[in-house]
C-alpha cells in the first residue's frame, strides 16, 4: 500500500501596515501635521484687486497589506502571495515594502532547509495601486512539518530614482615597454679646430713639414732632410729651407662605441577610464 507524503508549511509574517506621517507640529498645524484653518486679514482704502494667498499641509498616510501566514503547497513546495498600499501622500515620496531575500524553515530532527522570496514589485508611489506578487520556494523540502519565517522592510522615502549616468574616472599609469639592444653609441661628435703653428717650408718648391704631423721637431727636419737628398745622383736636389708660421682647419673625426642600450619600444603614458558611474544626487553604483 502506497503511504500519501504530507508536508505542511506555516510562515509567521507581518500584518496589514498603516501609518500617518506628522509633520513638524506648530501653532498652525495639529499633531498629525494638518494645517489648521486660519485666515489673516489686510486693510484696503482704495479700489484695487487684491491677491489672496490660500495655502494647506495635509499630512502624509498609508495603509500596507501583507500576509499572516502563508501554507506552502506541499507538493510544489511553493507559494505565492499578494501586497497591496494605498495611501495618500506627496508625489515626491514613495512607499517601498522589500522581503527578506531568503529564510530558514525547519523540522524537528532534521537539518534546516532555506527558501527563497522574490517580488515582483516592491515600490508604490501616490498614484499607484497596482498589487505586488510574492513567490516562495523552497525544493528542498522533505516530508514532515516546516515552520519559519520572514520580515517585509517598509520603508516611506522620497521618490527620487537614481540615474547612475554620470560616469567618474579615474588614472591608470603605464610604463614604459622596451627592451636592451647593443649598439654603436657616438661618445665624441665630429669637431673641426683651428691649428696655427711653424712649419719647415723647402725654398726650392714650397712643400710644408709639420711637426704635428711627423709627431716630433725632430722628425719633420729629417723628413725635409729626405726630401731634399736625391739617392741616384747622391746630392741634394732641393737646397735650403726656412720656418714659417701657418693657420689650417684639422678634423677630428666622431669616435663611437658599442654600449648596451635601453631602447623603448612602448613610452610611458596615462590612461583615463571609468570607475564607477553616479547618479547627481551623488550617490554611487
Amino acid at each position: 500500500m502506497k503511504r500519501n507524503k504530507i508536508i505542511s508549511l506555516s510562515l509567521a509574517l507581518m500584518l496589514t501596515v498603516g501609518c500617518a506621517m506628522p509633520e513638524i507640529v506648530n501653532a498652525a498645524t495639529d499633531a498629525n501635521g494638518n494645517s489648521k484653518e486660519t485666515v489673516t486679514p489686510q486693510e484696503v482704502n482704495e479700489a484695487s484687486t487684491q491677491n489672496v494667498s490660500v495655502n494647506a499641509s495635509v499630512a502624509s498616510e498609508f495603509s500596507v497589506s501583507v500576509p499572516k501566514t502563508i501554507q506552502l503547497d506541499g507538493s510544489k513546495k511553493s507559494a505565492n502571495y499578494k501586497i497591496t498600499c494605498n495611501g495618500d501622500f506627496p508625489a515626491d515620496k514613495k512607499v517601498t515594502v522589500v522581503p527578506d531575500g531568503s529564510f530558514t524553515l525547519r523540522s524537528a530532527n532534521k537539518a534546516d532547509e532555506t527558501a527563497t522570496v522574490s517580488q515582483d514589485k516592491t515600490e508604490w508611489r501616490y498614484d499607484d495601486n497596482a498589487e505586488g506578487t510574492g513567490t516562495i520556494t523552497a525544493e528542498g523540502l522533505t516530508a514532515g512539518e516546516w515552520n519559519g519565517s520572514f520580515n517585509f522592510n517598509i520603508v516611506f522615502a522620497d521618490a527620487h530614482e537614481h540615474d547612475f549616468s554620470i560616469p567618474v574616472y579615474k588614472t591608470i599609469h603605464h610604463d614604459e615597454v622596451g627592451h636592451w639592444e647593443e649598439k654603436q653609441v657616438l661618445v665624441e661628435p665630429e669637431r673641426n679646430e683651428e691649428v696655427t703653428e711653424w712649419v719647415y717650408v723647402c725654398n726650392s718648391c714650397g712643400m710644408k713639414f709639420s711637426p704635428t704631423e711627423y709627431k716630433t721637431d725632430v722628425a719633420a727636419l729629417e723628413a725635409l732632410d729626405d726630401h731634399q737628398w736625391d739617392d741616384e745622383i747622391g746630392d741634394y736636389t732641393h737646397g735650403g729651407h726656412h720656418s714659417e708660421e701657418v693657420t689650417y682647419i684639422k678634423n677630428y673625426p666622431a669616435k663611437y662605441e658599442t654600449q648596451n642600450v635601453w631602447v623603448v619600444d612602448t613610452a610611458a603614458y596615462d590612461e583615463e577610464v571609468i570607475d564607477y558611474y553616479k547618479c547627481e544626487c551623488g550617490e554611487r553604483q
